[in-house]
């Protein structure tokens, strides 16, 4: 498994706490692992501009805590371009808190998420809702963090 991320920050952080590259891409690369070159683009962008691509690309006019772009058969460099993630950092820290969740464990569920609707994952349903949250929950475990949906 090779990884390549660019992380992009688009906003001020002000006393928000953001993960450095090395934790994302410690997320990323296990979701990732049975697959070969991969390039992921992760931006960390304000509330207003999270609100603007939720509308423009679901029609859902409010901001969300991460939105998935996949792209297919785009080659980067010898890269396996996968696609992107756009994360409010101000909606998973506030989530984080609410819920009473370490920063790095919420950050590394929400990575985690935003991964699997890149390999083609939803939560459209009942059924594929439980998938996926057993996918996310196995994934947090085998990174030594605690499954929080319990």
């Amino acid at each position: 498994m090779n990884l390549q991320l660019d992380l992009q920050i688009h906003t001020k952080i002000l006393n928000n706490y953001i993960p450095i590259k090395k934790f994302f891409v410690k997320w990323i690369s296990y979701i990732f692992r049975k697959k070969k070159n991969i390039f992921i683009t992760i931006q960390i962008v304000k509330k207003s501009k999270i609100k603007k691509l939720n509308f423009l690309y679901r029609k859902i006019y409010k901001p969300t805590n991460i939105l998935s772009f996949s792209y297919k058969n785009i080659i980067h460099y010898n890269y396996n371009y996968i696609g992107d993630l756009v994360i409010c950092h101000e909606i998973v820290n506030r989530e984080a808190c609410k819920k009473k969740i370490s920063l790095e464990s919420y950050w590394a569920s929400i990575s985690i998420h935003g991964a699997l609707h890149l390999l083609g994952y939803r939560h459209d349903n009942n059924s594929e809702f439980k998938k996926m949250r057993d996918i996310e929950n196995k994934s947090l475990s085998k990174l030594g963090y605690i499954d929080f949906y319990l």
